[in-house]
């Protein structure tokens, strides 16, 4: 068949495959198809081939997806796939005022199945999103109808995640999207990238997740409850995740209204007391009960809470000195077991310093923030005001020195004190 369709027209593709779903029909209902008699088959190619004419390509594509799951089951890998993907060249064709319903219908077809041919069905839903490109609500739609069906399937989240890793922002931007249908992506993408285990989805589920619950207003009651799973997952992975200490959506009024859900509450609880880099509060909060809802071990939770005590000890600026009695203190730790807990932090890459053993301190030149929101981006704009003050006074002296250097040696001999003062 894909030698036949290689040099049809299009309303020829059309009526080939439809002619192989009439011969499937045949072959299921027991019968062949003859010039005397009137099959399953021939009256569907029939009905096909009357709508293909009046050029209601909407009614002949409901007609074929009727039968496509059939097609799946039946049909070689080479046939299955080259009928779907005639069907979504078909939506191309469909007036542009509905094509959107056009593209939702094949869409939903493809995906109401996790069998063995998942892959040709998510191959065709990533053509689909390929011929839509002009229209971008259909093409969105296309896109969390994908997202939605390769979370099935760890093998098809691994086909799509590398395809939409980091163009999250670049689809909101070129979509025009308002706030609730730009959430609607993120949390789609991000429950979908989830699943991967590499660092780069690690980091891009976090990136994701902070930028949806940021889409989220006080008072807006419809977002948070739109948003509530996700804020959920956010503080439960905090918890328990080993490599995940930065929590820049603990201001989301999303996150904050779980305060008030009785189901959750003794969870963000200890959310908030592992983020203060309280131990005393996080022991209050870590009654094995909440421990068991969020999946975490004791052991692993307390080793959390330590590590971000100890990045709120660290944190503050760089060149910070902190003594080994404070980290001993807020860690709750023998004294003995202070230097291997900042080794291990260092190891983690949660901080950069040195151990200075002589005066029993740490030295850290950079720390990871725990959380990074209004008060960091102030101290953020100050310092980088501070580094264009300086830059500028960089500027005005090397013009002095270029027109030092234009009076001649004198000139340039007179001015070298100067110069030697200012580097």
């Amino acid at each position: 068949m894909p030698t036949l369709l290689s040099s049809a027209t299009d309303e020829d593709s059309f009526l080939v495959v439809a002619d192989s779903v009439a011969n499937l029909l045949n072959e299921g209902a027991g019968q062949v198809k003859t010039a005397l008699a009137e099959t399953p088959g021939s009256k569907f190619l029939e009905e096909c081939s009357t709508l293909l004419q009046a050029e209601q390509l909407e009614q002949y594509l409901i007609k074929m997806q009727s039968h496509l799951d059939m097609v799946f089951s039946k049909c070689t890998d080479k046939e299955s796939e080259c009928i779907a993907n005639i069907l979504v060249h078909a939506v191309s064709r469909v007036p542009a005022d509905r094509m959107l319903a056009a593209a939702q219908g094949l869409a939903a077809t493809l995906i109401n199945k996790v069998d063995e041919r998942a892959d040709e069905r998510l191959g065709a839903l990533l053509n689909l999103y390929g011929v839509t490109h002009e229209q971008p609500a259909t093409q969105r739609a296309v896109l969390l109808k994908a997202a939605d069906y390769a979370r099935n399937l760890p093998r098809l989240a691994a086909i799509l995640v590398p395809a939409v890793r980091g163009k999250s922002q670049q689809w909101v931007r070129q979509w025009n999207l308002n706030e609730a249908e730009a959430r609607e992506l993120l949390i789609a993408l991000a429950t979908l990238i989830k699943i991967g285990t590499d660092r780069a989805s690690v980091k891009e589920y976090i990136r994701l997740v902070t930028a949806a619950l940021a889409l989220c207003k006080e008072n807006d009651s419809a977002a948070i409850a739109q948003l509530r799973p996700l804020a959920v997952a956010a503080v439960t992975d905090f918890i328990r995740s080993p490599s995940i200490y930065q929590a820049d959506f603990v201001d989301s009024p999303a996150v904050k209204a779980l305060a008030n859900d009785r189901a959750v509450a003794p969870i963000y609880s200890l959310f908030t007391a592992t983020l203060s880099g309280d131990l005393a509060s996080f022991r209050s909060a870590a009654q094995p009960a909440v421990l068991e809802q969020v999946g975490v071990s004791g052991e692993a939770a307390l080793t959390k809470a330590r590590l971000v005590a100890l990045l709120a000890l660290c944190s503050g600026g760089s060149c910070k000195e902190v003594p080994f009695s404070r980290i001993q203190s807020a860690l709750d730790i023998p004294a003995n077991a202070v230097e291997s807990w900042i080794v291990r932090a260092i190891g983690a890459k949660l901080i950069e310093g040195k151990i200075d053993q002589v005066q029993d301190m740490v030295v850290v030149s950079r720390c990871t923030q725990r959380t990074f929101g209004a008060p960091e981006w102030a101290a953020l704009r100050s310092q980088l005001a501070a580094w264009r003050e300086s830059l500028h006074g960089a500027q005005q002296l090397l013009g002095s020195m270029q027109m030092a250097a234009k009076t001649g040696p004198a000139g340039a001999q007179g001015n070298k004190p100067a110069i030697a003062a200012a580097i």
